[in-house]
């Protein structure tokens, strides 16, 4: 599957600098905006994140890391990632268009 080269790049940045402030990306003066949403498994302890984009042009592109940046996807089309232990993740999502927002969040 081919990913959008921004989104490439900027993926390649964080694994390189390490853990960064939240911050919206803004290459081409679009925005994509993000929902999150996190559900527990009752008999796993394990939790569901279900991320959902709107703005931009769709497909959407979804990358999930750990607190220590780690790659957490594995399909970059699904938005739905199961079998989360509690912790700080950090989402990137890309549009078609490269337009590119990143997210820390907590799941708990």
């Amino acid at each position: 599957m081919k990913l959008p080269k921004r989104l490439l790049v900027v993926f390649l940045l964080f694994l390189t600098l390490g853990a960064a402030r939240p911050v919206t990306l803004d290459f081409n003066g679009c925005d994509v905006e993000v929902t999150a949403a996190s559900t527990k498994d009752l008999n796993g302890g394990f939790f569901t994140l279900t991320l959902t984009a709107r703005g931009g042009q769709a497909p959407y592109y979804y990358l999930l890391l750990d607190d220590k940046s780690n790659l957490v996807s594995k399909d970059f089309r699904n938005h739905v990632f199961d079998r989360l232990t509690p912790g700080r993740y950090r989402y990137i999502v890309s549009d078609t268009k490269d337009c590119t927002t990143e997210e820390f969040i907590e799941v708990k």
